[in-house]
């Protein structure tokens, strides 16, 4: 398999497991009220948007598509979901995962591989 077959498949692989996150909260929390989301939950979901730097800035200097670097970069790029997931049931609230989604999903536009990596 190439180098471009890899990283797409790494990159699929990433952006739709978010989907076991979403279908396991709802199996989990069924109906539950959306409440007032935890100023200490939301404080440390917006900390964990620095993980976009990393992609950013291997983007840069040009070793994103990497085979190494990218890998690290799709499992750095849950955490916020992993955190948003983790919160959601500790709270008992949807809330955070939907605070958190926005992130992730801007993280896997950044490290998106367009055309032929070399």
């Amino acid at each position: 398999m190439n180098k471009t077959a890899k990283i797409r498949q790494l990159f699929f692989i990433g952006l739709f497991s978010s989907i076991v996150y979403i279908a396991v909260l709802i199996l989990i929390l069924r109906k539950t009220p959306i409440k007032e989301p935890n100023n200490l939950y939301t404080l440390t979901l917006g900390f964990s948007a620095a993980v976009l730097l990393y992609p950013v800035f291997l983007r840069l200097k040009g070793k994103l598509f990497e085979l190494k670097s990218y890998t690290i970069s799709v499992f750095l790029l849950h955490i916020p979901l992993i955190l948003g997931f983790l919160f959601a049931i500790l709270d008992k609230n949807y809330i955070y995962l939907f605070m958190s989604f926005p992130v992730f999903l801007l993280g896997y536009i950044i490290i998106m591989p367009i055309g032929k990596v070399d």
